[in-house]
């Protein structure tokens, strides 16, 4: 009855689909939906994709389609997939990416159960030949690994988390770590050192210096302080980064466990540092609630790191769950900072707080030869592993070299017969369908050893693995212009080009590079040849002295520096090689064939790139740019070799150079070299200037400094000074922004502190010279002063790097000058620069009062604010100060006046009443004077008749309103504070709040009350009508 059913529902099917196409019972529907597009930075096999994402009905059905109907009804409901009325989105074991770049397409598949047992067999053995494939390029990825350390006798900054795991020298815990043979010590360059929980944190530094101190070729350490008390690691890393034998050496730092913001601070000084890990070493506790706005305690100190670190690649600062996110973003880092600091040095990989990832291995140490041997000789072994499809594969791949010209991937078709029978048997033992390898790992196949192989040919050597290092072999067939004659001007690179509009460049600043004649290079070229090892450190350190210029030196390009100055111009260091005759007896020529003084160099060295290396589109920033030409001289160069220059990376021109051209160079433009080449390219480039810079850059003003050999340098990115000076700058702060509250000083704090020579301290306002000033130090000025630059600022750094400054900006100064200026004499012999900001009165104080009700503050906030004037108006706590100022005389009512004192009528300040009230303000939080505060001239008048007015730039805070306000504003405060001109790349405002706006009749009172008071204040700082409130 059953059977008769079953056909009566058939024969009715088969009439409602008229013409259709039958499906036989024998026959089956495979369904399947493909993912074409690259997953978590590779392509998926054919096999994997079959593996997970085949649907399979049985017939017998009465058409295809109503069989293929059911088969992707049983697709949607086996709940792997989505449905079909879903958008299409990325297979079930695949949370990578957004499912809008992935577009899969469905196909359908009819079979007969013969064709269908064939292709479940070919795929099932495609699946398994796919996985064996996958543990050859692990084994093979880890192999070559292991041998990249070994050539290069350490870890590489762009080795992913797992080359830490291939060798440690020494591997020891606190305990053991006195009991280690010396020999082994001091050849040790990695150490892997734990701290337990038992151990005290005095005593694992300890041990870890004492252990340090013995390892002389010491270039890793990996810090485990997980189990370790409270403090262990900042003790240990702390004492590290004291010593200064890993300050040069060390290359690459590892930390496990909390760490401090001071901690963070002092890694800094480890001025040899490639790569730093410090992941989810961090801790809310540091998070300053009292300050306004709130301060992130490891900001400055991670900007240290990035402005201090020459050599800085890589920076991994963790990679926790939301929690940790939250904390991570919330309390111990600024997004906005980092992402600053990310645009500021594109150079140093940054990974912190989002999807982990590494870097692609970077390229073989020895070059393409030594790689390919390194490979040949893992795979060789690997042709008698243990593991028969790992044995399969690496016969495979030897086989597959030896008879293709693609050496970058396992092909089977490239076997013979016989040959792939025999894969085929081992690939079946190791990898059969009932016992699938634990050591399987989805997402290591073909594009790891091709990656690996090909590195060289898709980036250039030794960089960073970015687009814009991609090496395009076309263009060495585009065609090559010769630069036509002229001379760049200085009205041309005042500023980057592509910033400028076309029509205030001149008619002849394009193309921006110009020739400026030939010169004979041949005995230079001669000199070169002779001797490879001139370029090597050894050179460098017998002959001249070592000079650090990072990027280039990370990418291979070889230099023999002669003269180079600091960014700023604030010295021009003349190394031994300037005044060695061998060298001069080419080097003069030159730069007498150019017309050059040689007195007026400020920069020349030789740079030697390497082949198959970029340079990507950039251009030269700096003090010293727009007051220089630069020259380049090619010595050694070739057909293959593309330089270009443009005012934007989207026009840049390729410009042909012969040996013995000389060509100046607008090196604001943007400009562009790579090398095609087999050989190194070498040219010789100088910077001058000429009579148009400033008298104090012109000999004999010129601030030169002649190195000897066995000088030391210390650098910054931006700053050069020598190590025998370690110690001798001044205390910090070097100079004050005193007020006035809400008058744009946040603004003028951060605007100052993105010029490269500003070190932030530990916190915009110290205000050291009133709330935390220490009444133990008073009569100790010498010790209080010093407190002030330890307590506050990064005294390590300034000690290293003394043309460094740092600012305090306390606003309360400028009012409480009855405890400032006494304490400022004390801790200073002259008065240092100082900057007043100033704003309408009337506004200031309507933002000082939103700022202190502003429910929004936290309770923290709350406590440094101050509460007094929670639950009154604006108005009424004018009056209650206006009556208290009047009863203390300090404004005083005309005579005759009756009744309570009022904003509308005259009122005249006194500055010995003014004076003689001060003390009486309440010291520690901010919930006061809001209507003191804006009487400028009576403030100011105080810090005139203490130090004169010459310490003094009093700005105006709407002026930095507009971004070119704000620009002009700070490069005045910049001049006055001693630093040469730095662009501020970020000029919008700090700070700033969106508050309710106050009572306009309110408003017109206090501009009517501080109308005499601005008056005299105008005619103090001699201000004109344009600056009137």
């Amino acid at each position: 009855m059953a059977a008769m059913l079953e056909a009566e529902i058939l024969a009715a099917e088969i009439e409602a689909a008229g013409s259709g196409e039958m499906m036989p019972a024998e026959a089956l529907v495979v369904v399947e939906t493909v993912y074409p597009r690259p997953y978590l930075g590779r392509a998926w096999t054919r096999e994997e994709l079959l593996h997970q994402s085949q649907v399979t009905v049985h017939g017998p059905y009465a058409t295809v389609a109503a069989a293929v109907e059911q088969a992707r009804d049983v697709r949607d409901g086996c709940g792997r997939f989505p449905p079909r009325t879903a958008a299409t989105g990325p297979p079930p074991w695949d949370s990578g990416a957004e499912a809008g770049d992935r577009d899969a397409e469905t196909s359908v598949e009819v079979l007969d159960e013969r064709a269908y047992a064939a292709r479940r067999d070919g795929d099932a053995a495609a699946l398994r030949r796919a996985r064996a494939r996958d543990v050859f390029a692990r084994r093979v990825a880890a192999e070559m690994r292991g041998a990249q350390v070994r050539a290069a006798g350490r870890v590489h900054y762009s080795d992913p988390p797992e080359a830490y795991d291939i060798r440690a020298d020494l591997d020891v815990d606190a305990a053991a770590a006195r009991e280690l043979e010396e020999a082994a010590v001091e050849a040790a360059a990695t150490l892997r050192f734990a701290v337990g929980a038992a151990t005290p944190p005095g005593e694992a530094a300890a041990a870890l210096v004492a252990l340090v101190a013995r390892c002389g070729a010491l270039a890793e350490l990996h810090y485990d302080g997980r189990s370790a008390p409270r403090g262990a690691a900042d003790a240990c890393v702390a004492a590290i980064a004291a010593l200064p034998g890993p300050r040069r050496a060390l290359a690459l730092l590892r930390v496990r466990g909390r760490i401090a913001p001071a901690t963070l601070g002092a890694i800094a000084h480890l001025e040899g540092l490639e790569r730093l890990d410090v992941s989810d070493c961090f801790s809310s506790e540091f998070f300053d609630h009292e300050a306004d706005p709130p301060v992130y305690p490891y900001d400055a100190p991670l900007a240290a790191c990035f402005e201090r670190l020459p050599r800085l690649r890589y920076v991994d600062f963790g990679h926790g769950d939301d929690d940790a996110l939250a904390t991570f973003w919330g309390y111990c880092f600024s997004q906005d900072r980092v992402e600053a600091l990310r645009e500021r040095f594109p150079a140093v990989e940054c990974s912190m707080a989002e999807a982990k990832h590494s870097p692609l291995p970077h390229p073989f140490p020895g070059g393409s030869l030594a790689h390919e041997e390194a490979l040949f000789d893992i795979v060789g072994r690997l042709g008698e592993d243990g593991d028969p499809a790992v044995r399969a594969c690496a016969r495979e791949y030897l086989s597959d070299f030896d008879h293709a010209d693609d050496r970058h991937g396992v092909d089977l078709a490239s076997l013979s017969l016989d040959d792939q029978r025999d894969v085929e048997v081992d690939y079946n033992d190791s990898y059969g369908e009932s016992g699938e390898s634990d050591s399987t790992a989805r997402g290591v196949g073909d594009a790891m050893a091709a990656t690996t192989i090909r590195l060289e040919e898709e980036y250039g050597r030794g960089q960073p693995q970015l687009e814009k290092f991609r090496i395009d072999w076309s263009m060495v067939r585009e065609e090559a212009s010769a630069p036509p004659p002229g001379e760049v001007l200085f009205a041309d690179k005042t500023a980057p080009v592509d910033q400028r509009p076309l029509r205030e460049l001149s008619g002849g600043a394009e193309p921006f590079c110009f020739s400026r004649g030939t010169v004979d290079v041949s005995g230079l070229r001669d000199l070169l040849d002779g001797d490879e090892n001139v370029w090597g450190d050894a050179y460098a350190a017998a002959e001249n002295v070592r000079l650090d210029r990072p990027s280039h030196d990370s990418w291979g390009i070889r230099k023999l520096a002669f003269v180079f100055c600091d960014d700023f111009l604030h010295r021009v260091y003349r190394l031994p090689l300037w005044d060695r005759p061998e060298w001069r007896v080419h080097l003069d020529p030159i730069f007498a064939a150019c017309g050059v003084p040689r007195d007026r160099v400020v920069r020349c060295l030789l740079a030697s790139m390497p082949p198959r290396t970029v340079i990507p589109p950039h251009h030269d920033s700096g003090y010293w740019v727009p007051r220089t030409h630069r020259l380049h001289v090619a010595i050694k160069t070739w057909d293959d070799v593309v330089f270009k220059v443009g005012r934007t990376k989207k026009t840049l021109r390729r410009f042909r150079y012969a040996e013995g051209d000389v060509v100046e160079l607008n090196n604001q433009a943007k400009h562009y070299v790579a090398n095609l080449a087999d050989h190194y390219r070498t040219h010789l480039i100088f910077d001058y200037v000429d009579d148009e810079a400033e008298p104090e850059l012109l000999p004999p003003r010129m601030p030169c400094v002649t190195l000897r050999v066995g000088d030391e340098l210390t650098q910054t990115r931006r700053s050069i000074g020598l190590a025998s000076e370690r110690g001798t700058g001044p205390l910090a702060p070097h100079f004050l922004i005193i007020g006035a509250q809400k008058a744009g000083t946040t603004s003028m704090y951060e605007y100052l502190s993105q010029h490269p020579l500003v070190a932030r301290g530990v916190r915009r306002e110290t205000h050291f010279l009133d709330w935390r000033w220490r009444d133990d130090l008073d009569g100790d000025g010498a010790a209080a002063s010093r407190h002030w630059h330890e307590a506050f600022f990064d005294a390590a750094a300034h000690a290293d790097h003394p043309s460094l400054v740092a600012l305090d900006s306390t606003p309360s100064y400028l009012l409480q000058s009855n405890l400032a200026i006494p304490r400022l004499r004390r801790l200073r012999a002259a008065a240092p620069p100082m900057i007043v900001m100033v704003r309408d009165p009337a506004a200031r104080a309507a933002s000082h009062f939103a700022m202190i009700t502003d429910p929004r503050a936290t309770p923290a906030q709350r406590r440094s604010r101050g509460s007094a004037w929670l639950g009154k108006s604006m108005r009424e706590v004018l009056q209650g100060e206006l009556e208290l100022l009047a009863r203390h005389r300090v404004l005083r009512r005309a005579p005759g006046a009756a009744g309570a004192v009022s904003l509308a009528e005259p009122l005249a300040l006194d500055r010995g009443a003014f004076r003689a009230f001060l003390p009486r303000i309440p010291n520690g939080h901010g919930a006061h004077s809001l209507l003191l505060r804006g009487c400028y001239a009576a403030q100011l008048l105080e810090w005139y008749d203490a130090f004169g007015r010459d310490p003094f730039l009093v700005v105006r805070c709407e002026d930095m309103a507009a971004p070119d306000g704000a620009r002009t504003a700070v490069a005045a405060a910049m001049a006055h504070a001693g630093l040469r001109f730095h662009p501020i790349d970020d000029a919008a405002p700090k700070n700033a709040r969106d508050y309710e706006d106050q009572d306009p009749a309110l408003l017109a009172d206090l501009r009517a009350f501080y109308a005499p008071l601005n008056a005299t204040f105008y005619d103090l700082v001699g201000w004109g009508p344009e600056k009137h409130w």
